[in-house]
């Protein structure tokens, strides 16, 4: 996953894809109030901004509260956290997680033009044909806010040339494998 890829997510966005599409419901109370933590210390922070340190810091802080029942925690309810570098959208068990790459690169590369285009978000929004809060969010990162049909056309309009290229596979059964989407 590129540095570029990590900018287009909050923490507070990975958490909500975890808990929407992973966390079974009526999981452990604790699980919950453990994420509802991590969300409102560093969900505002881009996955890139997030370090081993960071959490490492975080997770000390975490250990040294109390409980909800005003209990200090014991080594047995320590949670462990894993930093992964590779497709975050993958590491949250998404089936969509190529897709879900590949978009946030298209937002990534949209993001880079507005604000390397020293127009206003306003003048951009006019530009675009949206609202100038569309444009807010395209350059701060909200991925479920934008289709990759949507992110297409913004980058044609911006003045991009996009080439798609479909590979076909090389085995005769063509459901032998599953293929990837990716940008280039």
């Amino acid at each position: 996953m590129t540095k570029e890829t990590l900018r287009e997510i909050t923490l507070r966005e990975a958490i909500d894809l975890y808990v929407q599409d992973m966390l079974p419901p009526g999981s452990a109370a604790d699980v919950t109030r453990h994420l509802k933590w991590w969300n409102a210390r560093i969900g505002h922070l881009y996955l890139s901004e997030i370090t081993p340190k960071l959490l490492t810091d975080y997770k000390n802080e975490l250990l040294a509260e109390p409980t909800h029942r005003g209990k200090k925690m014991t080594k047995k309810k320590e949670l462990e956290y894993e930093v992964d570098e590779g497709n975050i959208f993958a590491a949250l068990g998404r089936k969509d997680a190529d897709e879900l790459l590949a978009r946030s690169e298209l937002l990534d590369e949209v993001g880079d033009l507005i604000e390397k285009s020293g127009l206003t978000q306003h003048e951009v929004a006019k530009k675009l044909g949206v609202k100038q809060s569309k444009v807010s969010m395209l350059v701060n990162g909200h991925l479920s806010e934008f289709s990759t049909d949507t992110l297409l056309h913004y980058l044609a309009i911006l003045g991009c040339k996009i080439e798609i290229r479909v590979r076909k596979p090389r085995r005769q059964n063509i459901f032998s494998g599953r293929g990837c989407i990716a940008i280039c």
